[in-house]
């Protein structure tokens, strides 16, 4: 999911302590649950506030070995806009041990490793023009 600040000029990120790499906040489906509601659970879990579904932007294919093995996701991307007020100057805390949030901005995508890096790009675009027709990325 994307949470922009205020005025679109960061998105909130995730990452695992000491990784490598940042990603959209989310999380996995529960069988039973809607993508709209997976996105608000995730956000209620991860950072303990609750999210209202903008729009959907699009679906990213995302493939890649990790550790020897193949893995595969499918990301349905949904901007969110949260119920509270989230302060642009400083990282929230996250309530799982092993993840933290940092704001970046787009022109730091590459330098945070903003993975899947398929998703720069359209995600450049919309945060810039606040417009887009749904997505469809394949593997890059």
């Amino acid at each position: 999911m994307v949470i922009c600040s205020k005025e679109r000029s960061q998105i909130l990120v995730v990452r695992q302590k000491g990784g490598r790499h940042v990603f959209l906040p989310g999380g996995h489906y529960e069988v039973g649950e809607s993508l709209q509601d997976t996105a608000v659970r995730e956000t209620r879990e991860e950072l303990g506030i609750t999210v209202v579904s903008k729009c959907y932007l699009g679906v990213v294919e995302n493939d890649w070995v990790d550790l020897n093995t193949h893995q595969y996701e499918i990301n349905h991307v949904f901007e969110v806009i949260p119920t509270e007020t989230l302060s642009e100057s400083q990282n929230p805390n996250s309530r799982e041990d092993h993840l933290e949030f940092l704001w970046i901005s787009t022109d730091d995508f590459e330098k945070e490793n903003l993975l899947p890096t398929n998703l720069r790009e359209p995600l450049k675009q919309y945060l810039a023009t606040g417009l887009s027709n749904p997505w469809y990325i394949l593997n890059s």
